[in-house]
């Protein structure tokens, strides 16, 4: 019987990935925002848009740009949108990481078959 692991916020530390990306557009933007204020206004766009893509009622690339115009509260092209959204990638993909406990724990379960499923994109 397989063993089957969700990969974001179970194996990969999401959270600390989202945080050093919003850390990094924040100082992109200089807006007068508090971080722990952008930080807020960040996460519910990224659930209420992220939702809408996963309704199929946007496209992946829409919903980035949508996060990043409400987040900015600024009627931004597209392109002037993806430049940001990158800016915020770059800081999210350089935290990337497992969490502690999930290299012993994969090892422990070595003998067995074992996935990893998520609702990420590719």
């Amino acid at each position: 019987m397989p063993i089957l692991f969700d990969l974001d916020g179970t194996l990969f530390d999401d959270s600390a990935a989202v945080l050093a990306g919003v850390n990094v557009l924040h100082s992109a933007l200089a807006l007068p925002i508090p971080i722990h204020e952008f930080t807020a206004l960040w996460v519910m766009s990224q659930e209420r848009h992220s939702a809408a893509y996963l309704a199929g009622k946007t496209t992946f690339q829409e919903q980035r740009r949508a996060r990043i115009r409400e987040v900015t509260q600024r009627p931004l092209s597209d392109a002037d949108a993806d430049q940001l959204f990158r800016a915020y990638l770059t800081g999210y993909e350089s935290a990337w990481g497992l969490f502690q406990d999930v290299l012993p724990c994969l090892d422990c379960l070595s003998r067995y078959r074992l996935g990893v499923l998520t609702n990420g994109d590719a």
